[in-house]
């Protein structure tokens, strides 16, 4: 666990150093800067000021424009790779501390922008006007598209840093990259299998009772569910993060 988990209701809760709405040339690699037409940058956060066992790991906690219905990936199961499934997707951290998504570009749906053109615009517009509220005042606001304004994020908030992974639909369906351990027979693997048997003896300190997700045999900590404050895209992605190959790992619950 990176750090008991606690809700953070504004900016000001926020671990010192944070940096709001990140250039995407700081996010993501060179190579790929087209990422910048399927996500926006929310923040980045140097996971050392919630557990300094993790002083210099920079988390960049970024949302996506898709779904507009279903889940992310749903319609591009021809581009899956052993990182991304539906409504899994996976970044490494790379030495200069942007990240490369590890999944295809085939993966994101093509056209998306084209198709659903009003509700990408929509949160673009949201982004820009709260990036540049920021950029003016040091606040984070909500920007409402229906009133054409800037709200205050209280009755919300951001969400929440840390505590236990929970098991729920979210554990559906993980890329065979990643070993997922608890799960019972509801939440199953694309491949129909049931999980990955018993959890070997060096991840067990690390299992919860209730759910665990590793790679190569190292475990995810959870970093948080963040509540996106951009409107039309993902409300709550849940962010994980194993720092030995410093994956960091997206899932998304679903109703």
């Amino acid at each position: 666990m990176i750090c008991p988990q606690f809700m953070v209701q504004s900016e000001e809760n926020f671990p010192n150093n944070t940096k709001f709405f990140p250039e995407y040339e700081n996010v993501f690699i060179s190579e790929q800067l087209w990422l910048k037409e399927h996500f926006l940058p929310l923040f980045s956060l140097d996971l050392g000021k919630l557990n300094k066992d993790f002083l210099g790991h920079v988390i960049h906690v970024v949302n996506t424009f898709e779904p507009y219905d279903g889940c992310i990936g749903d319609s591009t199961k021809e581009f899956h790779n052993e990182f991304c499934h539906s409504n899994w997707f996976a970044f490494q951290i790379k030495e200069d501390g942007k990240y490369q998504f590890l999944g295809n570009q085939g993966y994101f749906q093509k056209n998306f922008k084209k198709y659903y053109a009003d509700h990408v615009e929509e949160a673009e517009i949201a982004y820009k006007k709260s990036k540049q509220h920021y950029q003016e005042t040091g606040k984070v606001k909500y920007y409402n598209h229906y009133s054409k304004k800037l709200q205050n994020l209280a009755l919300f908030g951001f969400g929440s840093f840390g505590g236990e992974l929970e098991i729920d639909n979210w554990t559906s369906f993980p890329p065979p990259a990643f070993n997922i351990y608890g799960i019972d027979d509801f939440f199953i693997y694309e491949d129909d299998e049931e999980g990955c048997g018993e959890i070997p003896e060096s991840l067990k300190p690390y299992y919860n009772g209730s759910v665990l997700v590793a790679y190569k045999n190292k475990p995810f900590h959870q970093v948080g569910w963040i509540n996106s404050f951009i409107p039309n895209t993902p409300s709550t992605p849940i962010i994980l993060y194993e720092p030995e190959n410093k994956i960091v790992l997206y899932v998304f619950q679903y109703s």
